[in-house]
């Protein structure tokens, strides 16, 4: 079975979180016999002060299109 994870690691300490929940994530893929298909998605401050957009397209609404 494979699940689309979208991934939203935002600012601060964010990125860092999101790193290590995904080598858990992969851990418990790989024990248990399914796959995970990772979307990240830019979004958050350093996002918004480098493009002045507050996302870029595929948004996280479109994953579920």
């Amino acid at each position: 079975m494979n699940y689309k994870v979208p991934v939203i690691a935002g600012d601060g300490i964010g990125p860092e979180i999101i790193a290590e929940g995904r080598k858990v994530l992969e851990a418990a893929a790989d024990k248990h016999n399914f796959s995970l298909d990772w979307t990240d998605y830019s979004l958050g401050a350093e996002h918004y002060l480098e493009t002045c957009l507050l996302y870029t397209s595929p948004s996280p609404r479109d994953r579920t299109r």
